[in-house]
């Protein structure tokens, strides 16, 4: 039992000692494990440690650095470069903005303003037809107009009256009547509108004065233009009507134009010119030729400085869009007139040339159609954009004596003035036969010099007028060393011009600019003056005659002293 027991004891120390050995073994084998992972972690540090092998350079890695930090200023710098670059660029766009809707706010819309660079030439245009051509013509109407004056209440078509109580009256109106027309009503309803337009249009002046004036300005190819104008002590109020003979209806200033005319341009010329017009020039010490010739120097707009007027044609434009469908003008064949345009607080009549704008101008054909009157005057055959001298004494056609071609270098145009006082008294009607004798022989003067030299080209331009000095106001004549006697003078006076045959035949283009340009002449203006300011030189002559008739139309000869009362004494005014 005991070796039993020893046995198994032994055997027990046997197994406790090789478990002691296992669990030594395993320790160990564990502490080599760790050894060994020291060993290799130790390793790979030695390894990487003798990795660079190289020298470390200490100052090298110091200029790495540096180059490092400098490379990264550089790029902040430029950062911020480019940073200024957008904001500045930010900033810009932010005005322009600003800037356009700046414009957008004072021009009300963009598009509008951007209308008025648009190519209008492009757009298909029927109007194209009313476009005057070469060897069109200008037919004044067969219409007859008289003026009435309306003084205190009292109607009268005596010009003496209104003249010899303008002063003195309280009210003081006048407006227009026409007639001739087939169809009644249309002229009942043009005589009542203007009659209206003019009394609701009158001016109290500072005095206590009313007033208001009709005067036509365009009387040609079945259109009427009346304009009706009020004045105060400090400005002036002008409306203009302006009819179609067919229906009595008003026109408008499109009208006057193609649809596809540029017609803010147009305006914008002619605001820029009255701008250039707007001069302060002085006669002192100038004479005549030198006054007017400064005047048409200042009046070319190539001798201008423009650079104050680089925005108008945006005021235009702003003043064109509010006011269309309303705006006040009238039409005469030469020119257009427009009234109370206002910019920048200042108000300005614009005068613009039909001739200067030709190539666009429909008013000539747009109306003209069917006969449309009563009476047949022969008015036909004027020149277009012309001002004929007819026209200056009431646009009517019964004023012209002598238009027209005479021959193939001779023109005519001789007329009947208004510019002095004339009834129509059965004196005045026998003055005027005789004056038409005696214009009759000054043209066959004329047709003689002509026919002499066929080299040249001849315009005779001129008036015929009758000078009352029949009432006790106008008897005495200051170029009479006496009393004289009551009497008329009749006076024919005439202007003519001399110009080669080349130039003679741009007749149109010659009387168009004749009626436009700023001259030294007194009203009316003739070619003759026009010539002397473009060509620097007269190239023309005008004369006077001068008639004497008494109270009962009776001619007593050229010579002044025939009107002298020889039986009263000398009377010599101071």
């Amino acid at each position: 039992m005991e070796e039993e027991r020893k046995r198994a004891g032994s055997k027990d120390k046997k197994e406790e000692k090789k478990s002691i050995e296992q669990s030594n073994t395993v320790e160990l084998n564990v502490i080599k494990e760790e050894e060994i992972i020291d060993k290799n972690e130790k390793n790979k540090q030695d390894i990487k440690d003798e990795e660079p092998k190289k020298e470390i350079n200490i100052e090298s890695k110091s200029k790495k650095d540096i180059k490092k930090k400098r490379k990264i200023k550089l790029t902040k710098q430029s950062i911020a470069v480019i940073i200024i670059i957008l904001a500045c660029i930010v900033i810009t766009v932010c005005l322009i903005v600003l800037k356009i809707r700046n414009l957008n706010e004072k021009y009300n819309d963009e598009e509008k303003v951007s209308e008025v660079f648009e190519d209008e030439s492009k757009k298909e245009d029927q109007d194209l037809k009313f476009v005057v051509g070469e060897n069109d013509t200008l037919d004044y109407n067969d219409l007859s107009y008289e003026t009435v004056y309306v003084i205190d209440g009292v109607e009268t078509t005596d010009r003496s009256v209104y003249q010899n109580t303008y002063n003195k009256a309280t009210s003081v109106y006048s407006y227009i009547r026409i007639s001739g027309l087939k169809d009644k009503n249309v002229e009942n309803k043009i005589n009542e509108d203007i009659k209206n337009t003019v009394f609701n249009s009158a001016i109290t002046t500072s005095d206590g004065k009313s007033n208001c004036i009709a005067s036509p300005a365009g009387n040609y190819n079945n259109i009427f233009s009346v304009a009706v104008i009020a004045r105060d002590n400090t400005y002036t109020k002008t409306k203009g009507l302006n009819y179609d003979l067919n229906t009595g209806e008003k026109f408008s200033l499109e009208d006057v134009f193609t649809k596809s005319a540029p017609l803010v341009n147009i305006l914008t010329t002619a605001y820029n010119k009255n701008l250039a017009w707007d001069i302060d020039l002085s006669w002192e010490g100038l004479t005549d030729e030198e006054y007017f010739a400064k005047r048409a120097e200042l009046y070319n707009m190539n001798n201008r400085d423009t650079s104050e007027y680089e925005d108008s044609v945006f005021d235009v434009s702003k003043w064109y869009e509010n006011n269309k469908g309303n705006i006040e003008f009238t039409v005469s064949p030469t020119v257009l007139n427009v009234y109370n345009v206002t910019i920048n607080d200042n108000n300005y009549n614009l005068t613009i040339p039909l001739y200067e704008n030709s190539y666009c101008v429909a008013i000539y054909k747009r109306f003209k159609g069917q006969n449309l009157f009563t009476n047949d005057i022969n008015s036909e055959g004027f020149i277009p954009f012309s001002m004929p001298m007819s026209h200056y004494s009431g646009c009517l056609k019964d004023k012209a004596l002598d238009y027209g071609m005479k021959s193939d270098n001779l023109f005519v145009d001789i007329c009947i003035s208004s510019y002095t006082t004339k009834s129509e008294s059965d004196a005045t009607k026998k003055i005027y036969e005789s004056l038409n004798v005696f214009k009759q022989n000054i043209l066959l003067e004329e047709t003689k010099r002509a026919n002499s030299n066929l080299s040249k080209g001849y315009i005779v331009q001129g008036t015929m007028s009758i000078n009352d000095y029949t009432s006790n106001v106008n008897r005495y004549d200051y170029r009479v060393e006496g009393y004289t006697i009551p009497y008329y003078m009749g006076q024919i006076y005439t202007d003519c011009v001399e110009i080669d045959l080349n130039d003679f035949k741009n007749l149109r283009e010659l009387l168009a600019k004749a009626a436009i340009t700023p001259t030294a002449a007194a009203d009316p203006v003739t070619v003759r003056t026009r010539l002397r300011i473009e060509n620097g030189e007269d190239v023309g002559y005008g004369q006077s005659k001068y008639y004497y008739f008494d109270a009962d139309g009776n001619y007593l000869g050229d010579d002044i002293r025939v009107v002298k009362d020889t039986n009263k004494p000398n009377y010599n005014p101071s």
